[in-house]
């Protein structure tokens, strides 16, 4: 049976195996909408940038050079974008915000005037003349239009219970709203006109053209209306109503694209049903938006993958990586132990999800929570439930009430830990404990710690093992602190230069302590004392730069021992044998570099795992299936030839060679015997761009992401 860390190369076939499951914090399972139902102003495409709301915040990809950003600081939480003048959105944020590009300001502002009553806007769009159009919902519903000068208010004259529920401009002065679930209107030179009560179908998306033709998906069917004719589609006479029909679009040049819980895209020109299928399992379409030329782009899942398609000459292409909804992400924490909440801090805040659920719940920046940017760490064991998450910045601490980081001996936090009502916070100048009242400073001058720059603190409390102690790592070793004696561990009694502590796990199972470090591998020392050194020189490890070490109980596959490196990924090893550790340095495809932080609750019952590319959920595992090795190859470039080196173990052996574009185009895919440990490949004409690298053969499956440049 391969060890525990082997499920995350096989989740893009099953995502559930007994009571298990490896889940990634990326990508969430779903776009999440404002609403149940999906609308079609949550993807568009603007001068070569692709924008998608999720998650409630803004993506933009670049279509050209691929690259990636959020939008999430100054736009949380976003309910709806549409296309601008200018190459530019407009986004709808909440009741009293409406985001527009400011030329002057170079930076998108609220348009929506302060000295307005409260509205509760539901939608927006633009005209054809950089006129905006908006809806509100309530029971007062109305139609905004603000012509970049004055704002002008149409109130719908009758009682509509639940206001408007949508908007679609036609033209300049024509527009079509939605009023309720079932009920259209036209909005003409501020006249309402009731147009279509469609009470017996299941609305779920709709769109228009530019010559006022209104179409809507109905699970089943295909609805059009034009000067109050309508036609429905259907098994009867169309290939229509195979699966549920849950997205509609319509491109530039007027085609109606159609999908929904399956991986096939119906296309219809005026005349012809043409249904278009994917070309793997990635089985529920998303959402999907066109590009200037008018072909269609869309985001597709299998229930934890999920890639980018392009339609282009009836045939599809893919993109090798996911949609980040958080990328950057500086630390990862949990509410409490008892719950099923965590948090993820970038430079743009922090966000709490919901770990059953997958689901961003909130998200705060420093308006509303002093120093969020800047979080480096989350307290860990908290005990009890608090308001917002307790942190660590370069400037002091956050989310601890009425704690005052001026009294801080220094502001740089490395680590805090609570427990018993008393918060451990380590600092570059000694440890400060504060019970909500009284604060404590113990440094060099007042204990024999063997440094005032302490790298991180735990204590013995857990849902294994309480031994009383608390755990304090330095730049010089390690100290614990129990029952008021001290017991000081550094490179007098184990011989290691630059004794950088990064990580220790209390005594657990077998009352051993593991301790990391910064440069010189893992230690790990018994209750008598002795001690044994895990590092790359004596074959141990691949890194000895490590930057944290977290028990992991994970009942029928056992107890292991789980360290984060700089260099190698996640390091693994079970409790018992921890000379014998394996790593994971791939996902899915995607490199994983480095690991950088792992937070665990009660009894092992949840984990999660940060890395340079990934975030983990880890919850009890069931059986782990045996599969072939996976690890990122070594390459780079030396004129023409793009070199890479090989593993021993693919000498002699038949392997598959595969190169493919970041469109998913296959360049090169040959079978060859290997006899050498470098495999060279021409590139002398092939364009610059990031490009994947695999081989497999029967011991064994490797990759690597190449970059061509010129």
């Amino acid at each position: 049976m391969k060890r525990l860390f082997s499920w995350l190369f096989i989740l893009s076939q099953s995502v559930f195996l007994v009571n298990a499951q490896w889940l990634p914090l990326e990508p969430f399972n779903n776009l999440t909408y404002y609403y149940q139902d999906a609308n079609n102003k949550q993807m568009i495409i603007i001068d070569s940038m692709l924008y998608t709301c999720r998650h409630q915040g803004v993506e933009g990809l670049n279509l050209i050079t691929w690259e990636q950003d959020e939008f999430w600081s100054n736009h949380y939480p976003v309910r709806r974008i549409v296309p601008d003048t200018g190459g530019k959105y407009v986004y709808l944020k909440d009741n009293d915000f409406i985001g527009r590009y400011n030329y002057e300001l170079q930076q998108y502002v609220n348009i929506w005037p302060d000295t307005m009553p409260y509205t509760p806007f539901y939608d927006i769009d633009v005209s054809p003349d950089g006129t905006l159009w908006a809806v509100t919902s309530g029971t007062s519903p109305k139609v905004i239009k603000f012509d970049g000068e004055t704002w002008s208010f149409y109130p719908y004259p009758s009682y509509l219970y639940g206001g408007f529920d949508g908007i679609q401009t036609v033209s300049d002065t024509l527009a079509y709203i939605l009023g309720g679930p079932n009920q259209f209107f036209a909005f003409h030179t501020g006249v309402y006109d009731s147009l279509f009560s469609a009470g017996e179908y299941y609305l779920k998306d709709w769109d228009t053209d530019n010559e006022g033709n209104l179409w809507f998906a109905a699970v089943s069917q295909i609805i059009h209306i034009y000067n109050g004719e309508v036609t429905v589609y259907d098994t009867s006479n169309s290939i229509v109503g195979d699966f549920e029909v849950s997205l509609l679009r319509i491109d530039n040049n007027g085609n109606v694209w159609a999908s929904g819980n399956t991986n096939k895209v119906l296309k219809f020109d005026g005349n012809t049903w043409i249904e278009f299928t994917l070309p793997d399992n990635f089985t529920q379409i998303e959402n999907f938006a066109f590009d200037d030329d008018g072909f269609p782009w869309l985001i597709a899942h299998q229930g934890i993958g999920r890639k980018l398609y392009k339609l282009t000459g009836g045939s599809w292409n893919a993109l090798p990586f996911d949609f980040f909804p958080i990328r950057n992400a500086t630390a990862i924490g949990l509410l409490t132990q008892y719950s099923n909440y965590g948090y993820f801090a970038s430079n743009q805040g922090i966000f709490k999800i919901g770990i059953n659920s997958q689901n961003i719940l909130n998200f705060q920046d420093s308006t509303e929570l002093p120093l969020a940017e800047q979080a480096n760490c989350f307290s860990e064991n908290i005990t009890y439930p608090e308001n917002s998450p307790v942190f660590g910045t370069p400037e002091g601490v956050g989310g601890i009430y009425y704690f005052n980081n001026d009294l801080l001996p220094n502001k740089k936090v490395n680590c805090i830990c609570h427990d018993n009502g008393t918060y451990y916070i380590a600092t570059d100048s000694g440890l400060v404990a504060f019970n909500g009242l009284i604060y404590t400073f113990i440094n060099t001058s007042n204990s024999p710690l063997p440094s005032d720059k302490i790298t991180f603190v735990t204590t013995g409390h857990n849902g294994y093992y309480n031994d009383n102690g608390l755990y304090i790592g330095t730049d010089q070793g390690m100290a614990i602190l129990k029952n008021g004696e001290w017991q000081i561990i550094d490179n007098s009694i184990i011989p290691i230069d630059n004794f950088y502590v990064t990580g220790i796990a209390p005594p657990a199972w077998n009352e051993t302590i593991y301790i990391v470090t910064m440069g010189n591998g893992l230690v790990v020392l018994d209750e008598n004392g002795d001690y044994e050194i895990l590092n790359s020189a004596n074959g141990q490890l691949e890194d000895d730069s490590l930057t944290y070490v977290k028990f992991m109980d994970l009942y029928e596959c056992g107890a292991y021992i789980v360290t984060g490196t700089l260099h190698h990924g996640i390091g693994y090893s079970e409790v018992w044998w921890p000379e014998y550790f394996e790593y994971i340095t791939d996902f899915m495809g995607e490199p994983i570099v480095n690991s950088t932080s792992a937070v665990s609750g009660t009894w092992g019952e949840i984990y999660m795992i940060q890395t340079d590319s990934k975030f983990f959920i880890l919850t009890p595992c069931g059986s782990t299936p045996e599969i072939k090795e996976q690890k990122q190859l070594q390459w780079f470039i030396k004129g023409k030839q793009l070199i890479i080196n090989l593993p021993e173990t693919t000498l002699h052996a038949r392997s598959h060679i595969i190169l493919t574009d970041i469109l998913g185009r296959r360049v090169i895919d040959q079978q060859s015997d290997i006899h050498d440990m470098q495999l060279k490949l021409n590139i002398g004409t092939m364009p610059t761009g990031i490009y994947i690298f695999s081989i497999s053969s029967g011991k064994g499956q490797w990759s690597a992401k190449v970059v061509i440049s010129r």
